[in-house]
């Protein structure tokens, strides 16, 4: 993935993300889901996740897209919601394997 285009990464992840929960909360599906518990842990592991793993599936997936600006339009498109997923998955690895450990990187009392 090239860098230069990250500024637009940031750009359609915002706005992807804020027209996601404005959707999902005009449902009044909060109610039912509450994704408020995994913001924190988002926030500090969506960095990581990005420099190493994330850049790695999607460009691998996206081996087949010969157009070098639709493989990276598709993968700033992509890559917010497959990080989402890890680390959301990742949290909820943690909460039944280790939850002392994911207590103390997100800040909770024992």
């Amino acid at each position: 993935m090239d860098f230069s285009v990250f500024p637009l990464f940031l750009i359609v992840g915002v706005v992807f993300l804020f027209n996601l929960t404005s959707s999902y909360v005009r449902r009044n599906i909060s109610k039912k889901n509450n994704l408020s518990k995994y913001s924190f842990f988002m926030y500090c592991a969506h960095h990581v996740l990005f420099i190493g793993l994330s850049i790695k599936i999607v460009d691998k997936f996206l081996i087949v897209v010969e157009n070098e600006t639709l493989k990276q339009l598709l993968a700033l498109l992509i890559t917010p919601i497959l990080l989402i997923f890890i680390c959301i998955m990742l949290y909820k690895v943690m909460q039944r394997f280790i939850p002392n450990m994911l207590k103390i990187l997100t800040g909770e009392r024992f």
